[in-house]
């Protein structure tokens, strides 16, 4: 809620600032995940600011991204991959868009693909804890049990410990191999 506030305060004082709009996008699409909001209405709102971040620049690579999120959580898989692919188009290290694109592909079984992009975040931010854990359940995904756990241990002691998201996936992977009393 601070970020939204304090972006709602940037585009308030300079209604034609388009990273703002974008920032401001992003942040409603995420809220969905970490605050108690009704989905609908924060991904209307979303697509909105998103939409006029591109109007006032129609190259901004986080509106983009920030579209495919709201895509992403419509189940409009091919707009999705079509709002990413253009955010990574015009900027090729936008952190976001290659997470966001990640767990895209990621729930829809292109593991493969998804570690590609997931990769390239955990590259350009090795200290998200969000980035690790999804390119750790990625790794185990596809074959690499050791580097998945490697890289969920990393994400788990840079804050991913604390998290329900990375708990659930390090006890999905216990499962997996059968530690259970560790799950």
């Amino acid at each position: 809620p601070l970020a939204i506030s304090l972006l709602t305060e940037a585009t308030d004082l300079d209604p034609g600032f388009a990273a703002g709009w974008a920032a401001l996008a992003q942040a409603h699409t995420l809220m969905i995940y970490y605050e108690t909001v009704d989905r609908d209405e924060g991904l209307k709102t979303a697509e909105r600011m998103a939409l006029k971040a591109l109007e006032i620049d129609p190259e901004n690579a986080a509106a983009h991204s920030a579209l495919g999120d709201v895509y992403r959580d419509r189940y409009e898989w091919m707009k999705a991959r079509q709002s990413y692919l253009r955010a990574l188009e015009l900027n090729p290290d936008d952190v976001e868009a290659n997470e966001q694109f990640a767990q895209m592909l990621w729930r829809t079984s292109h593991f493969e693909e998804a570690l590609e992009y997931s990769s390239r975040a955990v590259e350009l931010d090795p200290l998200s804890w969000l980035n690790l854990t999804v390119h750790a359940v990625l790794r185990y995904a596809t074959g690499d049990r050791r580097g998945g756990w490697n890289d969920m241990a990393r994400g788990m002691s840079i804050g991913g410990g604390e998290n329900f998201f990375a708990l659930r996936h390090k006890i999905n992977m216990a499962v997996s191999d059968g530690k259970i009393e560790e799950a």
